[in-house]
């Protein structure tokens, strides 16, 4: 089992690489990615005062995990850190929200409902 899990550890470890670079690729300014059974964590630059920008930026985070999902990876959770806080979608409302996805729902029902779900914390 203990082997299982390092090398689980080990295949996150290397393919975080490719979640940074598929996020900056997308815009996004992520300096780190981490995906555990549970959870995709991104850590990335800004701030709650960036507004409109951060919001950008979180659905895009958001858009690469249902795109992941799309490819077969398990349905985790999310939470994208930046300094001063963390914003975080459960793994369940991941879950609702590929399923609305799936409805057809237009991206700013699905954005609106996205941010009504999100908890945010502050460090």
């Amino acid at each position: 089992m203990k082997l299982v899990l390092l090398l689980v550890v080990v295949f996150i470890s290397v393919s975080s690489g490719s979640l940074v670079e598929d996020c900056v690729s997308r815009g996004i300014p992520a300096s780190s990615a981490l995906l555990t059974e549970d959870l995709l964590t991104v850590e990335m630059s800004g701030s709650l005062a960036m507004g409109d920008s951060l919001l950008k930026h979180y659905g895009g985070v958001f858009f690469l995990l249902a795109d992941s999902i799309a490819d077969g990876w398990s349905v985790v959770g999310l939470q994208v850190n930046i300094p001063g806080a963390s914003l975080i979608l459960f793994r369940e409302d991941v879950f609702s929200a590929v399923e609305r996805m799936q409805q057809g729902l237009s991206e700013e029902v699905l954005a609106s409902w996205i941010l009504e779900h999100t908890w945010v914390t502050r460090n």
